[in-house]
C-alpha cells in the first residue's frame, strides 16, 4: 500500500527505535514513551515462502506464561522488525514477535514495495503463518496465536488465516477491506492533499470510487473474509486518507450481515491512518483491551 509522507516518517521512527531498544532504553520518537526493554527476548531463525526469515520474540518480564502470541505485521513502508512495538504489547503480558519482512533487515528474498499484486500478497501471507507457526511451537503450542498488523497488513492477515489454523484471531489497525486497485485509486487522490476532509464529504468521495480501474492482479479481501472464522477486528480513522474507511466499513457490514459475527470493527472519527503512534493513543488501546477478552476467554478452534 503507499503511505503519504508523513505517514511513511512515522512508521520509520516506529521502526527506528530498534537499535536503540536494543541497548535496554528507547527516547520518545515516532509518539510512543521511553520504555525498558524486557529481559526476555532473542533472535529466530525461520523458513518462510522459500527463504530464509529472521525475527525477534519478546516476552513478559513475568515467569507466567504468556496470554497470548501475537505475530506483528507490517504496513507498506519499511519493512524492519518492530521491536519497540512489540516491546510495548510484551509489556501488556502478550508475547510479541516481529520479522524483517522478506528482501530487508536479516530477512532473505526481495522486497518490490509498491508490489500489492495477489501473488504478491499471498507469499508474505505464507510468510505470516511460517510466523505464526514458529510461535506457537515455542510455546509448545499452548498459547493462542494470531495476528496484529497495521494498513497493508489488512490484505495479508485474512490470507494468512484462510491458509492455517495456526492463526486464531487477527486484529488490525487501518486494515483495508477493498481491493488493492481501489485502495490505490483513493490513495492516489486523498493522500495529496492535508486538507482532504476539510474540503470533501462522504459523497463526492463515494462518486470518485466509481471511477476505480480494476488490476488484473487485483485482490479482494472480501471474498478470503467470507471463509474466515476466526476472531477478528478492524480499528479505522475517521480521518484516514489512504485508505478508503467508508467503503470498508460497508464491506465489514455486509459480512457481519451474512453470518460473519466473529468480525467487529470500531471507527475513531477524528483520527487519522496512524493509530499505533502511542500506547495512550485510543486505537492502541481499543487493541489491547480486545486483546485481553480474547485472552479471557476460551477461543474456539476455528471452523474450516
Amino acid at each position: 500500500m503507499k503511505s503519504s509522507n508523513r505517514s511513511r516518517r512515522r512508521e520509520f521512527l516506529l521502526c527506528s527505535l530498534a537499535a536503540a531498544g536494543a541497548a535496554g532504553y528507547a527516547t520518545r520518537a515516532g509518539g510512543h514513551e521511553a520504555y525498558r526493554t524486557p529481559s526476555v527476548s532473542r533472535e529466530l531463525v525461520f523458513r518462510g515462502d522459500g527463504v530464509e526469515l529472521s525475527g525477534t520474540l519478546v516476552v513478559p518480564e513475568s515467569p507466567a506464561r504468556p496470554r497470548l502470541g501475537i505475530v506483528l505485521l507490517h504496513g507498506a513502508h519499511p519493512g524492519e522488525r518492530m521491536i519497540p512495538l512489540a516491546t510495548i504489547i510484551a509489556n501488556e503480558g502478550f508475547a510479541a514477535f516481529t520479522y524483517d519482512r522478506r528482501g530487508t533487515g536479516k530477512s532473505g528474498g526481495d522486497d518490490p514495495r509498491e508490489n500489492v499484486s495477489a501473488e504478491r500478497l499471498r507469499v508474505l501471507g505464507q510468510d505470516a503463518v511460517a510466523a505464526a507457526t514458529l510461535v506457537s511451537a515455542e510455546f509448545g503450542g499452548d498459547a493462542a496465536v494470531g495476528i496484529v498488523g497495521l494498513s497493508h497488513a489488512g490484505w495479508v492477515a485474512p490470507l494468512a488465516a484462510s491458509m492455517s489454523r495456526a492463526i486464531r484471531f487477527f486484529g488490525l489497525w487501518s486494515g483495508p477491506v477493498c481491493t488493492t486497485s481501489e485502495e490505490l485509486h483513493f490513495s492516489a487522490l486523498a493522500e495529496r492533499d492535508p486538507d482532504f476532509w476539510r474540503t470533501r464529504s462522504d459523497v463526492q468521495v463515494a462518486e470518485y470510487m466509481k471511477s476505480v480501474e480494476y488490476r488484473p492482479d487485483d485482490l479482494d479481501p472480501s471474498k478470503t473474509l467470507a471463509g474466515v472464522s476466526v476472531p477478528a477486528l478492524w480499528i479505522f480513522g475517521g480521518k484516514d486518507n489512504s485508505i478508503p474507511v467508508a467503503l470498508s466499513i460497508a464491506r465489514l457490514q455486509a459480512l457481519i450481515r451474512d453470518g460473519r459475527s466473529n468480525f467487529r470493527y470500531r471507527l475513531i472519527p477524528d483520527d487519522g491512518h496512524n493509530l499505533a503512534d502511542s500506547p495512550r493513543q485510543e486505537g492502541f488501546r481499543y487493541m489491547i483491551s480486545w486483546l485481553n477478552e480474547l485472552a479471557a476467554g476460551e477461543l474456539q478452534e476455528p471452523e474450516r
